[in-house]
């Protein structure tokens, strides 16, 4: 192939795809690497970041051997300088060597955390530093809108603030359980920054100034991402997603998040029959109103 698009365009992800699927397919077939019964996980990819999952370090060689030689006949060259090695310990308190594991013979770097399509991993799978991202990004965007947006209607504030500030990525994958300090201060700084964006002050009540800006409080914010993933999750018929749906961590926070809000049910298990918005809205105002009990007509 001697000819190609010009970055950015539009035709760009499906003509990679289809260039780069014989390599995955390869490594999928090859029978190395980690498995979820008896689904493969030995390579994930969007677009041209790859993962590549392996229960050891020789597993792990093999499987860039197998990399290397599949991309050298498509005529690619893996980034030795962004490519990188985490190490996932069985316990906690596991003390794991350094693997020593090389790319085109130069040896890559084993790292503590990594930001992996706009999500920080660690080791440990914690999710504090990703949930400290996502804090000091909202702060940052909503400063600008209050700097910058002064002179504004509060309609045209509020716009902003709902698309700048209420995306929360990554969220459906924080652990909502073992989160809950870090979370709440999050929360803290969330409804803050909501206030000042109309002038109010900081002893507002959030429920209530909620109700009134047709906006949702953190908690319901968080929780109305992590319902929707979970449905979309659910009902998904990627074979990868599939695997891992019964007995997730995502199915077990959602069952933790309608405890705490007291929410219905059936909004996990029948979403058709559930609007979930409605039904966090409806929460907001009944915590306004200082009572959360459900009405027969919800």
């Amino acid at each position: 192939m001697s000819n190609g698009v010009l970055q950015g365009a539009g035709l760009s992800p499906s003509l990679f795809s289809v260039y780069i699927d014989d390599l995955i397919d390869s490594v999928l077939d090859c029978g190395i690497g980690c498995f979820i019964d008896d689904v493969c996980m030995a390579i994930l990819a969007y677009a041209d970041d790859m993962v590549l999952l392996a229960p050891s370090r020789q597993a792990l060689d093999k499987l860039l051997e197998l990399c290397v030689a599949l991309a050298a006949e498509l005529d690619i060259v893996f980034n030795v300088k962004k490519t990188v090695i985490m190490v996932f310990p069985a316990r906690k308190n596991q003390q794991v060597p350094e693997p020593s594991v090389n790319l085109y013979d130069k040896r890559l770097n084993v790292v503590q955390e990594f930001k992996y399509l706009g999500h920080i991993i660690e080791p440990l799978l914690s999710d504090k530093k990703d949930i400290e991202r996502a804090c000091r990004s909202f702060a940052k965007m909503c400063n600008m809108i209050i700097r910058k947006f002064s002179g504004a209607s509060i309609a045209s504030k509020i716009t902003l603030f709902k698309s700048f500030c209420c995306n929360l990525y990554g969220c459906e994958l924080w652990r909502y359980e073992n989160q809950r300090t870090l979370l709440s201060k999050f929360a803290t700084v969330f409804h803050k920054g909501m206030k000042r964006l109309v002038g109010l002050p900081s002893r507002s009540h959030n429920n209530a100034l909620a109700v009134a800006l047709n906006l949702f409080t953190f908690e319901t914010l968080v929780a109305y991402r992590k319902l929707n993933f979970f449905n979309r999750f659910r009902i998904c018929s990627n074979n990868i997603v599939s695997v891992c749906v019964e007995g997730s961590r995502i199915s077990y926070d959602c069952d933790t998040i309608v405890d705490d809000l007291e929410l219905p049910l059936d909004i996990i298990r029948a979403p058709k029959k559930f609007d979930i918005r409605c039904v966090l809205k409806g929460y907001i105002k009944r915590r306004a109103h200082g009572t959360v009990e459900w009405a027969d007509n919800d």
